[in-house]
């Protein structure tokens, strides 16, 4: 083989070895810089899968109020077949210790450090509640989600059936098909669509006066 060709084939070589070990070191720590500083557009791209996949009704960052309360955002409000479904986002870089009903889960970070965070469950009930109030929507129709990125760590828990659930975002799109699944009659989808127009107005309203007061 001439010196050029074997040169060629090493350099070849040398540059894919090279780029292999590049991405082996630096992958996790590009793909956390990549969530960090774009966590609502990834998780957007998920839910917003799901929601085309199904032709389902979907609103994001959405802004409401109940009366003269102050105002409460929700990450996604996804119209299915079957429920209507309040997804929230939380990005955690390291590991959580999650409970149903205790106010606070211990969150070990990255730089291991213990530290107390609002429990997401709660905080999903509670808007749940309040949209349950402004749309008119049946709280039994509706099923609040709470989403985790995958490479967060989890410790061991189980969902309680009839409470908001934290699902990892890959299991997005199965927790979505066992819902729709179940022995159940379908929405009237007139009147889901005419919700959800009502509820667009709504945040576009709200989004607007919030806008103006800052």
């Amino acid at each position: 083989m001439p010196y050029s060709v074997r040169l060629a084939v090493f350099c070849v070589t040398a540059v894919l070895a090279a780029s292999l070990f590049f991405l082996l070191f630096f992958y996790k720590p590009i793909k956390r810089y990549v969530w960090r500083k774009n966590v609502a557009r990834m998780f957007y791209t998920k839910v917003n899968r799901v929601n085309l996949d199904n032709d389902y009704f979907l609103l994001n960052d959405v802004l409401l109020k109940v009366g003269s309360e102050d105002y409460f955002h929700i990450d996604h409000i996804l119209g299915g077949g079957k429920y209507v479904y309040v997804i929230t986002d939380r990005y955690y870089e390291g590991a959580i210790v999650p409970t149903a009903y205790d106010p606070a889960w211990v969150y070990y970070t990255m730089r291991e450090r213990k530290e107390a965070i609002p429990n997401p469950l709660l905080e999903n009930k509670a808007v749940l509640e309040r949209l349950g109030i402004v749309s008119g929507v049946n709280a039994t129709l509706m099923v609040g989600l709470v989403l985790v990125n995958d490479d967060c760590f989890v410790a061991p828990y189980e969902n309680e059936k009839g409470y908001s659930q934290l699902v990892p975002l890959s299991k997005l799109a199965k927790t979505i098909e066992f819902y729709e699944g179940q022995d159940l009659a379908p929405l009237n989808q007139e009147e889901l669509r005419r919700i959800f127009v009502d509820l667009h107005n709504l945040n576009a309203r709200n989004h607007g006066k919030v806008t103006t007061e800052r």
